[in-house]
């Protein structure tokens, strides 16, 4: 992704890059949205952070691979 900073194009590469390379815009939706409805019974006020969808991407992809 990129971003146009001080009249230029800049390249943006998330700290999560190597949870995130593999996978879809919609799969890390999908992890968003199990993330967020598993936070709603906790919380009314819900934030997600790359960190943490990072996390639940790895471990979503660990149970793949065992299968």
């Amino acid at each position: 992704m990129n971003a146009y900073v001080q009249e230029q194009w800049v390249r943006c590469i998330s700290d999560y890059y190597k949870s995130f390379h593999n996978c879809s815009e919609r799969e890390v939706k999908l992890a968003s949205l199990e993330l967020h409805h598993s936070r709603q019974k906790i919380s009314q006020v819900i934030t997600i952070s790359d960190q943490e969808k990072a996390a639940y991407l790895e471990l979503a992809e660990a149970k793949e691979v065992k299968c």
